[in-house]
């Protein structure tokens, strides 16, 4: 459950920051954005053990959700870590091919959360509320 609580108050203190602080958040972004593009070139060559693992999480996250089923979040979770899972595994090429043109096409997340900062900080804040809550009230 630690690791659910450290989830919930690292959302609630990305929602806080998303709401007093947003011109600060652009240059962590920037730091982000380089420190992400090392680790995708670091996982390009170790995409099947990338795969492996979000499998293993999502398998993980399926056993606690068919204990607990009334954690309703969860399946959302499992069912991303095993779609991405498989991603990895069977088609890491696929996966390359989507991102980038769903960075070029569909939305570019960055600016979004930018223009729309006060939204995705609230959503953020009640996420992370709510991870608590829901760990606290299951511990």
């Amino acid at each position: 459950m630690i690791y659910t609580m450290i989830a919930g108050a690292i959302a609630v203190v990305f929602g806080i920051a998303l709401l007093l602080f947003p011109n600060a958040l652009k240059g962590l972004s920037s730091v982000c954005d380089n420190i992400l593009f090392v680790l995708d070139e670091y996982f390009r060559p170790r995409q099947k053990l990338v795969g492996i693992v979000l499998l293993l999480i999502g398998a993980w996250l399926l056993l606690i959700n068919l204990i607990y089923p009334q954690l309703s979040l969860l399946m959302v979770i499992w069912i991303i870590a095993l779609f991405f899972g498989l991603l990895f595994i069977a088609m890491p090429g696929l996966l390359k091919s989507i991102s980038s043109i769903a960075d070029q096409k569909v939305l570019d997340t960055d600016e979004y959360v930018r223009r729309s900062n006060r939204l995705v900080g609230i959503i953020f804040l009640l996420a992370g509320l709510y991870i608590i809550v829901i760990a606290l009230m299951y511990r």
